[in-house]
């Protein structure tokens, strides 16, 4: 037996409710509008509501965060007669909500009430499962996408990820860091948004007096990214007389900083990333091919 709570202004629906309620052999409360329906719940549990949407006094949504910071929620089940609106309160009160839509037959009762546990396994099970901390999706794309990445992240591998833009491919660089449970950190940089003249500074330091302004030593991200990971966007936008400086630290792990004389040990994993295809790279010829061999030991595209 359960304690339910009718709430609906329609005195004709709640009588007929009522007695189908009681017959499935539940105990019913009736509210005619939000003010009596506090009224129940501040000295009341209920185990189900059944909450028409439109109330003489308000929305079911005021009575919906009332509850919301009750220790135990009850489920709740909105009425409407509009079923036009029925998608719109599903999106608006989550997966907790179930809904109905006038007229009801006694079935529709009986399948709420009766299927409330199983309702309420649901709804945990749809809960929002993060996979690395960061990326959320339970489609085939997206399972195969996790196990490149549990993958990858076994190994030091370079790893290069492509897709268009918006598609999230620093989170899937986070994710990998995150599969790699190395011991340093995820450095971030966009060769997209440095000028010709500071790219070198940025990927691999400065020293005090180098050039025009270098009041200071700089640490460059390779630097950085020791013990840990290095994100490369848009790396397809590297101007290419930079390039071969950048073949240089992938394939002897060291660098040196633009007016030093001595260069220096780096070991991070590098992730690039672009929105171009392989075959848009190769036409364009936008990226060295031996870059491209060194980064994309391990390319991830990742889905729309």
């Amino acid at each position: 037996m359960s304690q339910i709570l009718l709430v609906d202004d329609d005195k004709e629906f709640t009588d007929v409710a009522s007695n189908i309620i009681e017959f499935l052999g539940h105990d019913v409360e009736v509210a005619n509008c939000l003010e009596e329906a506090y009224n129940c719940i501040e000295f009341q549990r209920f185990d189900h509501i059944l909450l028409d949407f439109m109330l003489p006094d308000g929305s079911a949504l005021h009575l919906i965060d009332k509850l919301n910071t009750h220790d135990k929620v009850p489920f709740v089940t909105l009425i409407t007669g509009h079923p036009s609106v029925k998608s719109i309160i599903a999106g608006m009160c989550g997966p907790n909500v179930n809904y109905l839509v006038k007229p009801l037959q006694r079935e529709d009762l009986e399948q709420v009430l009766s299927g409330k546990s199983k309702a309420r396994k649901k709804a945990k099970s749809s809960a929002i499962t993060k996979h690395f901390d960061c990326l959320v999706g339970e489609s085939a794309a997206m399972q195969e996408l996790y196990q490149m990445i549990e993958r990858v992240g076994k190994t030091n591998a370079n790893v290069m990820l492509m897709g268009e833009s918006g598609v999230g491919k620093e989170v899937v660089a986070h994710a990998i860091h995150t599969a790699s449970n190395v011991e340093g950190p995820l450095v971030a940089t966009n060769c997209g948004a440095l000028s010709r003249e500071l790219i070198g500074s940025e990927l691999f330091g400065h020293e005090k007096g180098s050039f025009t302004g270098a009041v200071g030593r700089k640490i460059g991200v390779f630097e950085q990214a020791q013990n840990g990971t290095l994100f490369l966007d848009e790396i397809t936008e590297m101007p290419l007389e930079m390039q071969p400086n950048l073949l240089r630290v992938l394939e002897s792990k060291r660098v040196t900083r633009v007016g030093a004389v001595k260069d220096t040990s780096v070991d991070c994993r590098v992730i690039s990333a672009t929105n171009r295809t392989v075959e848009e790279i190769a036409q364009s010829k936008v990226l060295r091919e031996d870059i491209y061999f060194r980064l994309a030991v391990f390319p991830i595209t990742i889905p729309p």
